[in-house]
């Protein structure tokens, strides 16, 4: 399994508007299913249509194996699509949709904090690399160990807190880049830098009022990487 394992790293490397991440999911499996001597036949079953979330796919990938290996049967399309599906839901909830945003600006809030800038990129990136590794990982254990029934382990309150919570906080570290990016507007410039910044800024509250609080974050975080460069200039 740890050689499926390393491979999962993978599984996108092939992508294509045929299969998605089909060949990605047959490469993954490919030293399990060999160890257990399938027919060429019965391998080409791993390679058909699959897509899910990358992070989620140990999960899926497990539980065909534990299927290939426990029951001595291919796990059904019918049942990979349906796991597929289920996972990348959560997956794209929680990673694209919560996460990423989160640590992204985690990462630019700490820039501009000075005694925390040292770490501003090295804790974000450690903190992504832990958690979306460590999905994968041990959705491949969780899969492999418990087939279908691992499911049953997904607790969706806890999973609804968690990305609530993670989506509150773009709104926290959007606030926090705002009165650091006004601060440093009003102490630096003169009338005319601040009328294009306060349009500028107008622009981003749209954005934010239509709850598109990711744009602004990155909007708002371009403006202050052009502050601080314009500051050192001056």
């Amino acid at each position: 399994m740890v050689r499926v394992a390393w491979r999962l790293l993978f599984i996108q490397s092939s992508w294509n508007f045929n299969n998605m991440q089909g060949i990605g999911m047959f490469y993954a499996s490919y030293p399990a299913l060999k160890k257990l001597d399938i027919a060429e036949k019965g391998m080409r079953h791993f390679s058909r249509y699959f897509n899910t979330n990358p992070y989620m796919a140990g999960v899926v990938v497990g539980v065909a194996l534990h299927y290939e290996e426990q029951r001595g049967e291919h796990l059904s399309s019918e049942y990979k699509d349906t796991l597929a599906s289920f996972f990348g839901a959560i997956g794209d909830a929680f990673f694209w949709a919560s996460f990423r945003p989160a640590i992204f600006a985690l990462g630019v809030t700490m820039y501009f904090v000075e005694p925390l800038r040292p770490l501003c990129l090295w804790l974000p990136l450690g903190i992504y690399i832990v958690v979306t590794q460590g999905a994968r990982f041990y959705g491949l254990y969780l899969g492999y160990v418990h087939g279908m029934a691992v499911v049953q382990r997904v607790h969706p309150r806890l999973l609804h807190l968690l990305i609530d919570s993670l989506k509150n906080s773009h709104f926290i570290f959007a606030g926090v880049i705002f009165s650091i990016t006004m601060y440093r507007i009003f102490t630096l410039y003169d009338t005319y830098y601040l009328g294009i910044a306060m349009l500028f800024v107008l622009l981003n509250l749209i954005m934010f009022h239509f709850m598109r609080v990711n744009f602004f974050i990155l909007i708002i975080s371009a403006l202050m990487f052009i502050i601080e460069f314009l500051r050192q200039l001056i």
